[in-house]
């Protein structure tokens, strides 16, 4: 399946049938069924929680831009790559959509 590119002023929001289960630092993502699941490093895991408070993917790429403290231009490509891999396996969504 092809997703057409985020938006930089895309919100994404946690699909509803998602759980998170916090390991620590890392977390794991449990779809519908147990064997569903996705592991998050505790980058992966800062950048979910960000989708409950940020309102776009650009506030989530300037967040983890200052926390990381990184350039903006080094954080996008790879955010918004986590982004789209989270979409593409239904653990998130675009809202409106």
């Amino acid at each position: 399946m092809s997703l057409k590119p985020i938006a930089a002023e895309s919100r994404i929001i946690a699909a509803a049938n998602v759980e998170v289960r916090d390991l620590g630092d890392a977390a794991v993502l449990v779809g519908e069924t147990d064997d569903d699941h996705f592991g998050l490093s505790p980058t992966g895991r800062r950048i979910w929680l960000l989708l409950e408070e940020a309102d776009s993917v650009n506030d989530i790429v300037n967040r983890i831009a200052t926390e990381f403290e990184i350039t903006t231009e080094e954080c996008r490509d790879d955010v918004t790559g986590f982004l789209e891999e989270l979409l593409s396996l239904g653990l998130a969504e675009v809202e409106g959509q």
